[in-house]
């Protein structure tokens, strides 16, 4: 797929699919979904409340179904419900503390509560309407927060530009690149079927974390994507190709 079949743009941003099998694509220039028999569509809403041409920046399925957009322009936080994107005004109320906000990550913790990485100023959680964060996320950063992810222990990843920060059994644990990670901006993560965690690095290759130690792959190109496959093998995309580690190397 590209701008010749119906991609408003080739440049692509984020992938998710939601749980009724359609993938949802957000590029520089808007978003498009694709059906599972293969048609292609572009999700009504944005162009009331937005622009239909907007530059993704995270896409998120939660659990209870909904998508979840976040956008380059200030404030540009949306979900889809009921057959149109809407916007989610709920923090807006940042506006008043930073004067703008951006979203770069959404995500969940294990009771659904939803969480935000909000530009540069670190992470707010959401909970009946209102922000209600644990006291634990003082001991996250002002950072850029690339991602979020729930892990299967219900432990919660913020992958950020200043590293790892880990919260397990209500404590914040970090990992930097003066604990052994190879760089300090990860750009995305994956846990494997055996429980290993691996990290996408923009300059310091892919970081394997198995018992507690790191194993570095040094790549000299950054690293935006990984995933496992149904064989076990962990696929890395990265700004020149696609590679595959597979019997312990890449």
């Amino acid at each position: 797929y590209d701008t010749t079949n119906g991609l408003p743009n080739n440049s692509v941003r984020d992938i998710v699919e939601d749980k009724l099998g359609n993938i949802w694509i957000g590029t520089a220039s808007g978003v498009v979904l694709i059906k599972p028999d293969g048609i292609m569509s572009v999700p009504d809403g944005l162009d009331n409340i937005d622009n239909e041409h907007v530059l993704a920046v995270a896409l998120y399925c939660d659990t209870a179904g909904r998508i979840w957009l976040s956008t380059s322009k200030q404030g540009g936080i949306y979900y889809y419900s009921e057959g149109r994107f809407r916007h989610y005004d709920v923090l807006d109320y940042l506006n008043d503390r930073y004067g703008t906000y951006t979203v770069s990550a959404i995500g969940q913790d294990d009771l659904g509560n939803l969480i935000f990485g909000i530009s540069h100023n670190g992470v707010v959680m959401i909970k009946n309407g209102v922000e209600n964060n644990p006291s634990v996320f003082k001991d996250i950063p002002q950072c850029l927060v690339n991602e979020i992810y729930l892990d299967r222990s219900s432990n919660l990843w913020f992958l950020s530009d200043r590293g790892v920060y880990l919260l397990r059994n209500g404590k914040i644990s970090k990992y930097t690149s003066e604990m052994g990670l190879a760089d300090n901006t990860i750009n995305h993560i994956l846990e494997d079927r055996e429980g290993n965690i691996w990290f996408a690095t923009d300059h310091g290759g892919v970081e394997k974390l198995s018992l507690g130690k790191f194993n570095t792959f040094q790549l000299n190109v950054g690293v935006n994507a990984i995933c496992e496959d149904l064989g076990g093998n962990v696929w890395v995309g990265t700004d020149d190709g696609i590679l595959c580690y597979r019997n312990d190397e890449i």
